[in-house]
């Protein structure tokens, strides 16, 4: 089955859920609150994605802890890192980055682990 992926889908999720962060950052609020958040936004993205496809298939729910929810938790890390968390402003830069190399890793490794043996 190929799945595609388009980038600045992708880098708009990244942009919400960096800037969330960025917002939870700057308001003191603590790692559970902001993970709670990060995963609000992940739901967000995901009925979104519903609506806008018109149904959400059980295979689609895959798709979406993969491309959405694996990469929030790389942006979500990232932002707890303590340099991050007095600048909180340059995470509006990595986030989009750590987003998209989470989404690629997270690509090769569903590849390499399931893709490959489903062409055979």
């Amino acid at each position: 089955m190929f799945v595609a992926v388009r980038l600045p889908v992708e880098l708009a999720y990244s942009l919400l859920v960096s800037a969330f962060l960025v917002w939870s950052n700057t308001r003191g609020l603590r790692s559970l609150g902001a993970a709670g958040g990060t995963l609000g936004i992940c739901l967000l993205i995901a009925v979104s994605q519903a609506l806008a496809a018109g149904s959400f298939p059980p295979r689609q729910i895959e798709f979406w802890v993969l491309f959405v929810c694996v990469p929030s938790v790389a942006v979500f890390l990232v932002s707890r890192l303590s340099g991050l968390q007095a600048r909180p402003w340059r995470l509006v830069l990595l986030g989009p980055l750590s987003f998209t190399m989470a989404l690629v890793a997270a690509m090769v490794t569903y590849n390499i682990l399931f893709a490959s043996s489903r062409s055979r």
